[in-house]
């Protein structure tokens, strides 16, 4: 029983002892992005994926600087509040039983113009997209992230969800370029001419027949 405690006491030291390093070491992180104060870490547990795909995933869109608890299924993640909120966001998503495609298919700069996210919902079905300051809710759909990240239009979304997702965003984009053409194309409707105005009709004295019935 003392051993464990020792076990228990000397595990709760290296972890901590570990954790301070990396912070120490994650100092040239937060001069990198410019801001005076160091940045923040938060530990993730992993239920279903491993740590490594935890880091790959993470990596694929860059947030923070991601490490390895050694011993855990355990990610230390450190970064800025805003990025430690798009890693648990991401991480939320991915840790799943199923695989997950993470992808930037547009630069910031002609993703203007994109759907929402409601209506590439609709138009998948079945699956409920959100944002990383809004993830989707885990109701029993497919769930997706859509969102601007490091310039680009990033979609993290179930690897049998996604070429749904990239195809029907290809189609409402048509449609809307369509529906601006037609717009565009119709006659403008002149409005410094004045419509004449509209007189009443002249009413008409009623004649009325006299008939005279002849005897013979």
């Amino acid at each position: 029983m003392a051993k464990e405690r020792f076990f228990c006491a000397g595990y709760g030291r290296f972890l901590l002892l570990v954790l301070t390093f990396l912070l120490f070491c994650n100092y040239p992180f937060a001069a990198a992005q410019g801001t005076s104060q160091p940045g923040r870490f938060r530990v993730f547990d992993l239920k279903y994926i491993s740590a490594e795909q935890g880091k790959k995933y993470l990596a694929e869109i860059g947030v923070g600087t991601v490490s390895h608890l050694p011993g855990t299924a355990a990610l230390l993640v450190t970064a800025q509040p805003d990025e430690l909120i798009k890693a648990k966001a991401v991480l939320g998503l991915v840790d799943s039983r199923e695989p997950f495609v993470v992808d930037a298919i547009l630069p910031a700069s002609m993703a203007k113009n994109i759907p929402s996210n409601e209506q590439i919902a609709a138009q998948v079905g079945n699956i409920s997209i959100g944002r990383f300051s809004n993830p989707p809710d885990n109701d029993g759909a497919a769930n997706a992230i859509i969102d601007i990240h490091n310039d680009s239009l990033v979609i993290i979304a179930p690897a049998s969800r996604f070429g749904e997702i990239a195809f029907a965003i290809e189609q409402l984009e048509k449609r809307q370029q369509a529906g601006r053409y037609i717009q565009a194309r119709q006659p403008a409707v002149p409005t410094n001419k004045l419509t004449p105005p509209v007189m009443p009709m002249k009413q008409l004295p009623i004649r009325t027949a006299t008939y005279s019935m002849v005897m013979t």
